[in-house]
């Protein structure tokens, strides 16, 4: 006996942090899957969680960007719009739903829980 099983219809959960003007403070920290999201003033090292912060929600937001995509890259995508960064897990599934977010002592910056994410509909195939 052979059985095929697969899903159709999955979609990736998605969350989101969103910058308001005035920007964060140097030192302060969010986090995403478990993961620092550092605050600098200047000279952020993207590939250690580090952005740059910034009056400016779409600037700080862009440079929240870069970390995020730099050292969670294999795990989510992140992208910016007017200061809103939208985060896309890769893998498609109620189970993304479940990941962590927190804009911990981040000011100016709130964070939206993850959301969206649903397995499809699931089929089983007898292949003989």
């Amino acid at each position: 006996m052979a059985l095929l099983s697969f899903a159709i219809g999955a979609v990736q959960a998605t969350a989101t942090f969103t910058v308001a003007a005035g920007g964060s403070a140097n030192g302060q920290i969010g986090t995403l899957l478990n993961t620092n999201l550092t605050a600098v003033t200047a000279g952020a090292v993207p590939a250690s969680g580090q952005f740059n912060i910034s009056a400016t929600p779409a600037t700080q937001a862009a440079s929240m960007v870069l970390a995020i995509n730099a050292v969670l890259g294999t795990n989510v995508l992140a992208t910016n719009a007017l200061g809103v960064v939208t985060i896309t897990a890769l893998v498609p599934g109620v189970m993304g739903n479940g990941f962590q977010i927190s804009a911990g002592n981040l000011a100016n910056v709130t964070a939206g829980a993850w959301a969206n994410g649903s397995d499809g509909t699931a089929y089983t195939v007898d292949l003989r």
